[in-house]
């Protein structure tokens, strides 16, 4: 057995050799004893328990259930905490939750909405921005410009370094692969 007393396998220290046990399970309608192994282990908690050793050596079981459970109520803290920040827009202040269930927010989760907190400097957007669109660098006028430039001979840089785009984006635009419901470029092929 590779498992040593006094090593640690995540929160768990070995406190002694493995012990043998022996369990009934079911087979084909047949009774079978079978036979494994437990190991006498304490948490960091201090909890004393006998752990499966497969599990123990797997890294299946790396503390007790109640450190576990601890864990899991931080998280649903967290949660918690993220739901009840306040937020003032167009007027109104709400936490995330009430936020989430406006019909003037375009996402779904309280964690999106607190992810977004981050990313936008004004709340409105933050609430009401719906990620279509609303990262696009280019207005219509300027993307209808790129493509009836298509034909001229200007180099493709050129156009990228003048819009403040890619390359691949003009490339994209003057093929019709990208915004071809702006341009047309889908009209033309038929």
């Amino acid at each position: 057995m590779s498992i040593k007393v006094d090593r640690n396998y995540g929160n768990w220290t070995v406190t002694g050799p493995p012990q043998p046990y022996i369990y009934v399970s079911q087979l084909h309608g047949n009774t079978v004893h079978r036979k494994a192994w437990k190991v006498p282990c304490q948490c960091k908690c201090g909890r004393i328990s006998m752990v499966n050793y497969q599990n123990l050596r797997r890294g299946l079981s790396t503390q007790c259930v109640a450190c576990a459970k601890t864990r899991t109520g931080q998280i649903i803290a967290q949660r918690h905490i993220k739901a009840a920040k306040r937020l003032t827009a167009f007027g109104e202040t709400k936490t995330l939750r009430e936020w989430a269930d406006d019909p003037r927010c375009t996402c779904v989760s309280v964690t999106t909405l607190y992810n977004r907190g981050a990313k936008f400097d004004s709340h409105e957007k933050i609430i009401s921005w719906d990620g279509i669109g609303s990262q696009r660098k280019l207005t219509d006028a300027q993307i209808k410009e790129i493509y009836s430039r298509n034909g001229t001979g200007e180099a493709g840089r050129s156009l990228a370094k003048e819009f403040g785009i890619s390359e691949s984006l003009v490339s994209r635009i003057r093929n019709g692969t990208r915004h071809a419901d702006i341009t047309g470029a889908g009209d033309r092929a038929l």
